[in-house]
């Protein structure tokens, strides 16, 4: 009886080429335009007609000759809203990414601590709140980080100092709410107007003490 050859399924295809990870990097996009707002229809590109190769028309995909995805330009005119999405943290052959001049909310997520290859990171002039995650330290290609102009709040945390040596550039101008010391790798490379860094963070004011209730007046 004779055998006949069966076509490699996706698991082999991924393996022996770059339509697997195109395969793969359009599922985490996908997942990523899902989870944005996007009121001008900056991501409708993505999937459209059945499109399953990001590096083939895929608005501000840009794919390496291998077919990983290295840089996503979202940045300016894209008005996108939502918070920054988690599912960016499977995308870790990632090397660019401007996410600046949106709308976007919320926390600098932990999880993007997986993109190791990032060397410029820009997501300025949004509304991003809490602290700088001390999770960022594993982001050791950076060279430019820009996050200014938002409502970040707190201190650089010492991990960054002590492993983002590489940075050139780091913005953190304009988040009212930061404040404390800058390591001495960053003196030379941060932007800081607009900001307390470089001067202590003052403690929380402690809650003001409960008003004794009323004294009911005397019975008649």
């Amino acid at each position: 009886r004779r055998l006949h050859a069966v076509p490699p399924g996706p698991l082999v295809r991924a393996i022996n080429g770059s339509s697997g990870n195109s395969s793969s990097s359009a599922q985490i996009l996908l997942s990523i335009k899902s989870s944005l707002g996007d009121p001008t229809g900056a991501l409708s590109s993505w999937g459209a007609n059945g499109s399953t190769d990001p590096c083939s028309g895929w608005s501000g995909v840009v794919c390496s000759p291998g077919g990983d995805v290295v840089e996503l330009d979202l940045g300016v005119n894209t008005q996108l809203t939502g918070s920054l999405p988690a599912s960016m943290s499977l995308l870790t052959t990632l090397q660019t990414l401007y996410m600046n001049v949106n709308q976007l909310s919320g926390a600098l997520p932990p999880s993007w601590s997986t993109l190791t290859n990032l060397g410029l990171l820009f997501l300025l002039g949004n509304q991003l709140t809490g602290t700088l995650p001390s999770q960022w330290s594993a982001l050791t290609s950076l060279k430019s980080l820009a996050l200014g102009s938002n409502n970040l709040l707190g201190s650089i945390p010492d991990s960054w100092g002590a492993a983002l040596t590489d940075i050139k550039f780091l913005d953190l101008s304009n988040n009212q709410g930061m404040c404390g010391v800058v390591p001495n790798v960053f003196n030379l490379t941060v932007q800081a107007g607009g900001t307390g860094l470089g001067m202590g963070c003052m403690p929380p004011s402690p809650p003001s003490p409960l008003s004794p209730p009323p004294v009911p007046p005397p019975p008649p």
